[in-house]
């Protein structure tokens, strides 16, 4: 009799121990797994509730070296979120003609091979319907030959747009 005490009594600790190890392995793949999941909906949920337009295109060629080629594209933000000005700013442009298309990096000083913003509402926030202006300035584009113009502007998140124009 006290033998079956003793069995049942190791039975249960070995019960208890190896639903303690159980639940201490398992728990944490579950909960980073939610957490997985949660950034992969907050991701998606972002993306779709982001959006803009491209509203307007203007593009002239100087023959003066210094001015180069010069294009401005209007964006309208049509989306439910408002977009962060720091967002703008990594945000991908690109831009060219048929034989050469380059990205080029954010530069609100606007030297050759860049490009700058600038927000209608004066913050720093893109707020929902506001326009943002692009100024770019790239020797990529020929536009003495009334080439057509590829632009395309991406933002962090994979949102983009694309356009093709040409000189006005």
């Amino acid at each position: 009799m006290a033998s079956e005490a003793i069995s049942s009594a190791l039975f249960i600790i070995g019960g208890v121990v190896a639903a303690s190890v159980l639940l201490s392995a398992i728990f944490p793949v579950i909960f980073n797994a939610g957490q997985t999941f949660g950034t992969v909906a907050h991701g998606a949920d972002e993306k779709m509730r982001t959006d803009f337009a491209i509203v307007n295109t203007f593009s002239a060629y100087s023959s003066t070296p210094a001015n180069n080629q010069y294009a401005q594209v209007w964006l309208k933000n049509t989306g439910s979120n408002a977009i962060s000005i720091y967002d703008i700013e990594k945000s991908d442009v690109f831009i060219g003609s048929t034989s050469s298309i380059t990205n080029l990096p954010y530069d609100n000083e606007l030297p050759l091979e860049s490009f700058s913003i600038t927000i209608t509402g004066g913050d720093n926030v893109w707020n929902i319907g506001e326009t943002v202006q692009l100024d770019i300035r790239t020797d990529k584009i020929n536009l003495s030959r009334d080439d057509i113009v590829y632009f395309s502007f991406v933002l962090p998140n994979s949102v983009r747009k694309t356009i093709t124009f040409t000189k006005s």
